[in-house]
């Protein structure tokens, strides 16, 4: 994703993050509020919030492209079987992902960046 070039690096950047300027990122990622994510955080880090809101923006990015099928909670003791079902078995993240997408919901397996204490998020996100 990244080139290496600034000139073309920072509008990409720009794009991902949902920003329309540098100036307009400086000025919302360290004062951005994150409502409705959950978060699982490390207390052994202290937080910069400008790496959360990245990581966060950067998360919501990816899951953007990823299709799945419609959420039905509804359908939450059948999903809860199935994982259930996955837990003895290899390759648990590949399926895992497979009955989630199933089921209306988006796993993204992302890096987070240094310093920021998390260890996962939840959010919803556009209709999933």
């Amino acid at each position: 994703m990244l080139s290496g070039n600034l000139v073309e690096d920072v509008p990409n950047i720009l794009s991902v993050l949902g920003f329309e300027s540098p100036v307009h990122m400086q000025q919302e990622l360290p004062n951005s509020t994150l409502d409705a994510i959950h978060f699982k955080k490390s207390g052994k880090l202290s937080e910069y919030t400008s790496y959360v809101n990245s990581w966060v923006r950067y998360v919501k990015h990816l899951s953007s492209s990823k299709k799945v099928e419609k959420f039905d909670f509804s359908t939450q003791k059948e999903l809860l079987t199935e994982i259930k079902s996955l837990l003895p078995e290899r390759n648990v993240l590949e399926k895992l992902d497979n009955v989630l997408s199933k089921h209306g919901i988006k796993l993204i397996i992302c890096e987070k960046p240094d310093h920021a204490p998390l260890d996962g998020a939840a959010f919803w996100h556009e209709n999933n």
